[in-house]
């Protein structure tokens, strides 16, 4: 059995990732946000860090360019 690295990004490095200004990304996660995208990545919470895994941020950036008309 093959044991994938996961590997954590905190947020300067999600938004240069993303292109993304840091109010679009909370959008994002923000229920009640027109921006809202329930399929954004979850981030997670260690202590005062806030981080997200690389590889479910670059999925649902393949989601986006999959789905582009």
């Amino acid at each position: 059995m093959e044991t994938k690295e996961i590997a954590f990004v905190r947020l300067p490095e999600l938004l240069a990732m993303l292109k993304m200004a840091r109010s679009t990304v909370y959008g994002r996660m923000n229920p009640r946000s027109r921006s809202f995208d329930a399929r954004f990545p979850k981030k997670i919470k260690d202590g005062g860090r806030v981080l997200w895994v690389r590889q479910e941020v670059e999925a649902w950036m393949l989601t986006l360019s999959n789905n582009r008309p």
